[in-house]
């Protein structure tokens, strides 16, 4: 619950003018939600480019890290404490040129940061008496304490061309504030005793009067590779993710849904090098129904193959898989052992092609309110830092390997609204991003129950 106090006017900061609303509820060690959140006002233009966010450095944020890791019994000068030799941010100051916003951190003293590492998570909603539309940055963290915002369309918000977007005058800009000093990169089993994965979960919404640069998203189109390669059905094979991708529906029993592709049985597992066996029979099985199914209509057609793993990579903790380190050496490792046996066991079948699919985002900000004991746990290590390092792997390993990537992470991160958690899709967005590769009029009407 929120807890709202009545609108009052602070003194202008660095000669801009705040409004501003002080909301606080912080989450008690019985389980009480903890969940900040703060409304501002600014006014920016050519001659005033800078505003500070909150106005005044905000120490709630290092309070809360300090409580988890205390109750974790990560004091300071702990081997494993993320806050040795990081300030933790305690405001924002939002730089505008006109053609780009940058964020730069600042500390409890209000000095600029000089070290990357905070988890944000920024939309701006522009509504009218009839609509809203929310564009989503896409931001890059430069390692210096400063963070390059990049605004995109979502890619189901189709009320507003980007034409009419920037004849706005205004809106109201989001920051969920979710990991700062780098705690959501930190791998298992490291946070094994913590409440939550270290989650600020402080969230400040800033009404502004002006609309920040924004470019329209493009749909990620089927490589190269594929198109020049004729198929006529599509076989997902990986976990609930893929699945869903290839047509079952996110809630209720499996159905088929998608006339030229279908799934194999949930993988659920992560991809490890313990595991490449069981990976390697779990696809070679879906692979040889596949084929059975198509060739017994007596027609010489021609199957993709889709492979994939992510989410159980990331999220799993030290319980039941091998963990992974930062850089998922490990996963990086049974990746090649996994696709290279694959590939070299149906080499001889010319009817059969491979992909690869990205692994999609995690949005734990989804979560920012939550006091469900059992997901924040279960969410340690789920943080769009390590999401986004995954995908970043892949892309090179796949590249390296000539492998053809379906590439679905930004589309991904730019729908936190399409989430039905903090990692499945609807069905409705699956759809969609099936239609970006796989539109029925590219391949044949063959189901393979």
């Amino acid at each position: 619950m929120l807890l709202r106090s009545k609108l009052s006017k602070h003194a202008s900061l660095t000669n801009i003018i705040y409004l501003v609303i002080n909301i606080s509820h912080w989450i008690s060690a019985s389980g009480d939600s903890r969940y900040l959140y703060n409304y501002l006002e600014i006014d920016l233009d050519e001659t005033k480019t800078k505003a500070r966010i909150p106005p005044q450095p905000d120490e709630n944020p290092r309070n809360i890290i300090s409580k988890i890791l205390s109750d974790a019994n990560i004091g300071d000068g702990h081997k494993e404490d993320p806050l040795k030799g990081c300030a933790v941010a305690a405001q924002f100051e939002l730089q505008y040129s006109g053609k780009k916003w940058w964020i730069q951190t600042l500390d409890i003293n209000g000095n600029k940061k000089l070290e990357g590492g905070e988890e944000l998570f920024i939309t701006f909603d522009i509504k009218d008496d009839t609509t809203k539309t929310t564009l989503v940055s896409y931001s890059k963290d430069i390692g210096n304490g400063r963070y390059l915002l990049d605004f995109i369309t979502k890619p189901m918000d189709k009320k507003v061309t980007l034409q009419e977007i920037n004849k706005k005058r205004g809106g109201e800009l989001n920051i969920y504030y979710i990991y700062t000093c780098g705690i959501g990169n930190v791998a298992p089993p490291k946070k094994r005793n913590w409440s939550d994965g270290g989650f600020v979960r402080t969230l400040y919404k800033i009404k502004m009067n002006k609309v920040p640069p924004t470019r329209e998203f493009k749909p990620p189109a089927l490589p190269i590779g594929l198109v020049q390669t004729p198929f006529n059905h599509v076989v997902c094979v990986g976990d609930s993710l893929m699945r869903n991708f290839a047509g079952q529906k996110s809630k209720g029993k499996s159905l088929q849904i998608r006339p030229n592709g279908s799934y194999s049985d949930n993988v659920s597992s992560s991809l490890n090098t313990d595991t490449v066996p069981y990976f390697i029979e779990f696809a070679s099985s879906t692979i040889d129904k596949a084929i059975q199914k198509l060739t017994s209509s007596g027609r010489n057609l021609s199957l993709l193959v889709v492979l994939g793993s992510g989410a159980w990579d990331i999220i799993q903790d030290e319980k039941i898989f091998k963990v992974q380190d930062a850089e998922f050496h490990d996963h990086q490792r049974a990746i090649f052992r996994y696709v290279r046996a694959i590939k070299k066991k149906y080499k001889g079948n010319q009817n059969i092609s491979f992909a690869w699919k990205s692994p999609t985002a995690q949005h734990p900000h989804v979560l920012i309110d939550s006091n469900y004991e059992v997901a924040l746990k279960r969410k340690r290590y789920a943080s769009e830092t390590r999401s986004r390092n995954l995908y970043k792997i892949q892309k090179r390993i796949m590249e390296s390997m000539n492998m053809p990537f379906l590439d679905l992470y930004v589309a991904s991160y730019l729908s936190d609204d399409a989430y039905l958690d903090v990692a499945h899709f609807s069905t409705e967005m699956n759809r969609v991003m099936w239609n970006w590769f796989f539109p029925i009029e590219n391949t044949a009407d063959t189901t393979v129950a």
